[in-house]
């Protein structure tokens, strides 16, 4: 079995039907509900076996490295759709 994060069981990368941004749908960990969310280097999320979880903004200063240690390991971030999408009030629930 492979240790790679798995985004979402099931679910693929697909696109918003408003505006056709390329978006992946994973549970919330603060609601526990699918939310759409999009690729964003600076975004404030971490998907990891279909859940999101909320990081905080990235790192700006790299860090220092022993001399022969390796890299550090880039991770994908992501950002809510719900923030971003140009017709996001066309999907607002009432309340």
């Amino acid at each position: 079995m492979s240790d790679a994060p798995v985004l979402h069981r099931g679910v693929s990368k697909t696109s918003c039907r408003s505006c056709s941004k390329p978006i992946v749908f994973a549970e919330s960990s603060s609601t526990g509900k699918l939310a759409p969310f999009e690729e964003d280097d600076a975004g404030l999320f971490v998907i990891e076996n279909g859940k999101a979880r909320y990081v905080g903004t990235p790192d700006k200063t790299p860090a220092q490295l022993e001399l022969g240690a390796p890299p550090p390991e880039k991770v994908q971030r992501w950002t809510s759709h719900f923030a971003t999408c140009p017709h996001q009030a066309s999907w607002r629930k009432p309340r």
